[in-house]
């Protein structure tokens, strides 16, 4: 739990454009709406939770990010909600993650913007007292795309695509991740090596193996919860049919 008021900045990556998902919408993926609700104003509604906790809502958007911002003005978050617009936005998240590191706070919460989850899921990573720590799903699959995490009891050994091997704790992460100060600033310094040496088009994801070798990142199990990352035409139609827990 973040015990330090309003010390808590969250940034959300919503800039890409979705284009696996170009005959569903033309919208962000973001935008989505399910069961009536888009998943930007979803995610704002859990997060209203914990406003006490909140000092800013950091949206990196892209793709067209007028119609974001025009969805969000009308939430009553809207007034904790600052954006930074990524121009190079078909380029990987790294691009995205980079353009907030101006804007971090004693503690920081990662999340992606297309993923449709339970409230519950929301409230594990505000209610852990461990300031650096990834929420993960032991019902994971391999395909090559999900980025896997392999833990000992209390932290992160491993994370990466295709992650294979034999660990105490095993899942994917789902997307969501909280990191103080420190640790922040380092996963920054990852990020801006690999911009110098223009491996720019690759996910934020995709360094976090070096970050867990560098600092103590644990995780939380969302065991039994429901969540759907939202990359495809077929992924938005099981999240439609999905049935949420409170």
């Amino acid at each position: 739990m973040c015990k330090d008021h309003k010390n808590l900045n969250i940034i959300i990556l919503v800039a890409g454009r979705g284009s696996r998902l170009e005959n569903v919408t033309k919208d962000p993926k973001c935008l989505l709406k399910i069961h009536g609700r888009t998943l930007i104003d979803r995610t704002l509604d859990q997060l209203s939770n914990y406003e006490k906790q909140i000092n800013k809502i950091i949206f990196v958007t892209g793709y067209k990010s007028e119609k974001i911002k025009t969805q969000i003005s009308k939430h009553k978050l809207s007034s904790y909600c600052d954006f930074i617009v990524n121009p190079d936005y078909e380029l990987g998240s790294i691009i995205s993650l980079n353009l907030t590191k101006n804007h971090i706070n004693n503690h920081n919460i990662i999340m992606d913007g297309d993923v449709f989850c339970e409230s519950s899921i929301t409230s594990l990573i505000f209610n852990s007292k461990n300031e650096n720590l990834i929420l993960i799903d032991p019902k994971s699959k391999n395909s090559g795309e999900e980025i896997l995490v392999g833990a000992s009891t209390k932290k992160i050994l491993s994370i990466k695509r295709g992650l294979t091997g034999e660990f105490k704790n095993f899942g994917e992460s789902i997307g969501f991740m909280k990191l103080n100060r420190r640790s922040i600033q380092k996963l920054f310094e990852i990020i801006e090596k690999n911009i110098s040496l223009n491996l720019k088009n690759i996910g934020y994801e995709d360094l976090l193996d070096e970050l867990v070798k560098l600092v103590d990142i644990g995780f939380v199990s969302i065991e039994g919860k429901k969540w759907i990352e939202i990359d495809f035409p077929k992924d938005y139609e099981d999240a439609k049919n999905l049935i949420l827990n409170k």
